[in-house]
C-alpha cells in the first residue's frame, strides 16, 4: 500500500501488508501488535493531514536534551549497514538516497513494514507521558501545539518494534530527540507501551541503537511502573 502525503513537502509512505501479515502470524509477541498494523491501515486517510501542512514545529528539529542517565546507546551489527552500503554507491543524487534505500529495504529486508511513516505529539500526548506515568520529558506542549514527524524505516523483529532514521553521518549524529519524539509519538497513536520499541539510527558503516524507555523512565525514580500501565 502506498500513499504519497503532502505535508509541507512529499512523502511517499508505504506499507506492505502481506509482510505485515505474515509476521503478525509468526508468534504470541508478534500478535500483539496487531494495534501497529491497524494504525498503518488507517495512515492514509486517519491522519490529521493539516496538522503537519501547518505545523512548524518538526521532530527533526526537537532541540530540548533528554537525559541519558542509565540509557546505553550501544554500537551493532546490522543487516541495514549491508543494506545501505549496497544501495547508497548506485545513487547519483543525494535527494534520492532515503526513498532508493526505503524502496529496497521495504521490498527486500523481512523486517521492514513501511516507510515514512507519519507520527504526531500533541499536549495531551505529553500530559499522559509525565502526569499519567511519570516520566521524563524535557519539554511540554502547549494546548493546540503539536510536534510532527515521518518515521524513516518500521520493522518488527526480535518480538519488538524498532523505529529506525538514515542518517548519512550516523558516526558524528546523536539523534535521541528526534528518535524519542517518534517512539513518543508512535505509542501514542498506536495504544502500545514504550516498552515495545527500539530506537536506531544508521548509515553505510555504522548502527546504533537504544530501548526509549530507558530515556524516560529511570530505574531509581518513584514513577509507575512501566511493566503494569500502557504507553498509549
Amino acid at each position: 500500500m502506498e500513499s504519497r502525503l503532502h505535508h509541507g513537502q512529499v512523502y511517499d509512505f508505504a506499507y506492505h501488508r502481506g509482510k505485515m501479515q505474515h509476521i503478525l502470524a509468526g508468534s504470541a509477541k508478534a500478535r500483539a501488535f496487531h494495534p501497529l498494523k491497524t494504525f498503518l491501515e488507517s495512515a492514509p486517510t486517519e491522519t490529521p493531514h493539516d496538522l503537519f501542512r501547518q505545523q512548524k514545529s518538526r521532530a527533526s528539529q526537537t532541540k530540548e536534551r533528554f537525559s541519558l542517565n542509565e540509557v546505553a546507546i550501544t554500537e551493532r551489527k546490522n543487516s541495514a549497514v549491508d543494506m545501505a552500503a549496497f544501495v547508497i554507491p548506485t545513487v547519483s543524487r543525494n535527494t534520492m538516497r532515503h526513498p532508493k534505500l526505503q524502496d529496497f529495504m521495504l521490498t527486500n529486508d523481512l523486517a521492514t513494514v513501511a516507510v515514512e511513516v507519519p507520527v504526531y505529539l500533541t499536549h495531551e500526548d505529553t500530559e499522559h507521558f509525565t502526569k499519567k506515568l511519570g516520566f521524563a520529558l524535557p519539554f511540554t506542549l502547549e494546548k493546540g501545539a503539536t510536534i510532527t514527524g515521518h518515521i524513516d524505516l518500521l520493522q518488527i523483529r526480535g518480538g519488538m518494534i524498532h523505529i529506525l532514521d538514515y542518517k548519512p553521518k550516523a558516526k558524528k549524529e546523536k539523534p535521541i530527540e528526534q528518535l524519542m519524539v517518534y517512539a513518543l509519538a508512535l505509542s501514542r497513536r498506536t495504544g502500545l507501551r514504550l516498552y515495545h520499541f527500539k530506537c536506531a539510527w544508521f548509515d553505510d558503516e555504522h548502527y546504533y541503537e537504544f530501548y526509549p524507555l530507558h530515556v524516560v523512565h529511570k530505574r531509581n525514580k518513584q514513577s509507575p511502573s512501566c511493566e503494569g500501565v500502557s504507553g498509549g
